[in-house]
């Protein structure tokens, strides 16, 4: 129901907010954001603005390795957008250097699958089964490399 005016104001409000984010970790850390993760609505509007481009590998073997999602393309030569479904009204913003790990956000460390059960008849289905037992690790190192914009429908 926006009209045409009200979406371009929209857009160059949350661009303005996604600067002022990190401008916010600029001056805490010294280093400018080079990524943001958004939900699907906020997808839909980033893809929509002028200086985004679009990633030429197929989406949809992305979303099968990650479990939906995935990697968009760029805004801007500036940042790297990644869509994950699950996140809603919030872009999470933030610097990854993968070149220097004293200079992470956020560690996943996902260990490699370690155990299969041994096999066992499935009360529900009555087939033969086994269970898979997979463990990782998640640590928030240095927080004020990331920052979040919060999107409202107002």
């Amino acid at each position: 129901g926006l009209s045409y005016q009200d979406r371009k104001y929209w857009m160059e409000t949350l661009y303005e907010k996604m600067i002022d984010v990190d401008n916010a970790i600029y001056k805490k850390r010294y280093r400018r954001t080079n990524f943001a993760v958004v939900g699907a609505d906020e997808a839909a509007f980033i893809e929509k603005m002028s200086g985004f481009r679009a990633d030429t590998i197929d989406i949809a073997m992305q979303q099968v390795a990650t479990g939906g999602r995935y990697f968009m393309g760029t805004l801007n030569n500036r940042w790297k957008i990644y869509v994950d479904p699950f996140l809603s009204g919030k872009i999470l913003m933030g610097y990854n250097n993968p070149a220097q790990w004293e200079e992470t956000a956020y560690v996943f460390a996902p260990y490699i699958l370690s155990y299969f059960s041994p096999w066992f008849i499935d009360p529900n289905t009555l087939r033969k089964t086994r269970a898979i037992l997979s463990r990782a690790a998640y640590k928030a190192v240095i927080t004020d490399l990331l920052g979040v914009v919060t999107v409202t429908a107002s």
